[in-house]
C-alpha cells in the first residue's frame, strides 16, 4: 500500500511537469513579444505559413528563419529599416506610423492595434534580431551588391548569396530629392562613392556599416559617372553638360585636385575611366562619337 501511494504521487508529479513545458511556446525564433502577434496572427493556416505561403507570395512567416528566405517581393523585412519594409506597410492601418499598402493584413481580419504595429516597428528598428539577439545579414565577410534608387536619395544593400535586399541606407543632405546617379566601391572594397544628379555632393561612405565618413561639394550641380584608380586613391567624376567638366579627386583626403572645365574643353563628357594607377583618364562624349584622354602625371597638357 505505502509503495502504490509512493508511484501515484510521482506519477502526478511528472504529469504537472509535463504541463508546465508545454505552457512555454519557443514563438519559432521571434521574440516573444513580437512571436505573440506574428505567429498567432499572421503564421496561420491559410495565410503566411509554410503549407499555405506559396498563395500568398510565397512568404512564409512561421518562424524568423523563414520569413527572412524574403517572398516572391524580395525582402519583407529590412533590419534597421521599418520605413523601407513591406511587413510594416501591410500590417500598418495609421497614419502617423508611416507608409500602408491596400489591401491591409491580416487579410479580412481585424487590424492590428497601434500597440501591436508599434512592437513590429520597434523590433525592426532595432534590426529584428531573433530570440538570441542574432541580426540577419550581419556577416561583412559576404559578397554584396549595391544598387542606387535615385528618385529616392537612398541605396539598396543586396545579399550577394541569397540577392535580398540587407539593408538601405540614405545618402545626400537635403529633405530634397537629390537624385543619387552613379555610385561606385573602391578596389580595396572598404568605401562606397556616390555622386549626385540634382546636388553638388560627393560622398563617402565605409561598407562596414554603411556610414558616411567624408564629403565634398562640386562645382556646380550634376555629376554622373565615377571611376576608381586601382588603388583607392583618385577619382574622376564628370559633370554632364554642353561645356561640361571632369573633377578629379583625392579620395583619402576627400579634396579636389584639379577640375577640368570652360572653353569647350568637354562637349557632354559622359562615360569616364581610369587606368590603375590613376595617371591617365579616359571620358567618352555623350554627344560625339570620340574619347578624351587627360595625362594627370601633366594635368595642364590635354592628349
Amino acid at each position: 500500500m505505502k509503495k502504490n501511494s509512493i508511484f501515484l504521487i510521482a506519477v502526478m508529479l511528472l504529469s504537472f511537469s509535463c504541463s508546465k513545458d508545454k505552457g512555454n511556446p519557443a514563438y519559432e525564433g521571434y521574440p516573444k513579444e513580437v512571436g505573440e502577434i506574428i505567429i498567432n496572427k499572421c503564421g496561420v493556416s491559410g495565410c503566411h505559413n509554410s503549407a499555405s505561403a506559396e498563395a500568398c507570395a510565397s512568404l512564409d512567416l512561421s518562424s524568423w528563419e523563414s520569413m527572412f528566405r524574403g517572398s516572391r517581393n524580395n525582402s519583407s523585412v529590412i533590419p534597421y529599416r521599418s520605413d523601407h519594409s513591406f511587413l510594416m506597410f501591410s500590417i500598418n492601418t495609421f497614419n502617423d506610423l508611416g507608409p500602408q499598402m491596400n489591401p491591409g493584413m491580416p487579410l479580412n481580419k481585424t487590424p492590428l492595434n497601434r500597440n501591436e504595429v508599434n512592437v513590429i516597428r520597434d523590433w525592426i528598428n532595432h534590426g529584428a534580431p531573433n530570440n538570441q539577439g542574432e541580426i540577419k545579414f550581419s556577416d561583412n565577410n559576404k559578397r554584396k551588391i549595391y544598387v542606387v534608387n535615385q528618385g529616392c536619395d537612398f541605396i539598396s544593400v543586396f545579399d550577394g548569396e541569397t540577392k535580398l535586399i540587407s539593408r538601405t541606407f540614405d545618402v545626400g543632405n537635403s529633405p530634397n530629392t537629390e537624385a543619387p546617379h552613379d555610385m561606385m566601391v573602391s578596389p580595396d572594397g572598404q568605401y562606397i562613392y556616390v555622386s549626385f544628379y540634382a546636388s553638388n555632393l560627393f560622398q563617402k561612405f565605409r561598407t562596414s556599416d554603411n556610414v558616411k565618413v567624408g564629403e565634398l561639394i562640386l562645382p556646380d550641380i550634376s555629376w554622373h559617372t565615377i571611376d576608381i584608380s586601382g588603388d583607392s586613391k583618385i577619382a574622376v567624376t564628370t559633370h554632364l553638360d554642353a561645356n561640361g567638366k571632369m573633377a578629379i579627386i583625392d579620395l583619402v583626403n576627400m579634396s579636389i585636385i584639379v577640375t577640368y572645365q570652360g572653353g569647350g574643353l568637354f562637349i557632354y563628357p559622359h562615360g569616364c575611366a581610369l587606368n590603375y594607377d590613376g595617371s591617365l583618364v579616359y571620358t567618352t562624349s555623350q554627344q560625339g562619337d570620340f574619347i578624351y584622354k587627360v595625362n594627370l602625371s601633366d594635368p595642364v597638357w590635354m592628349l
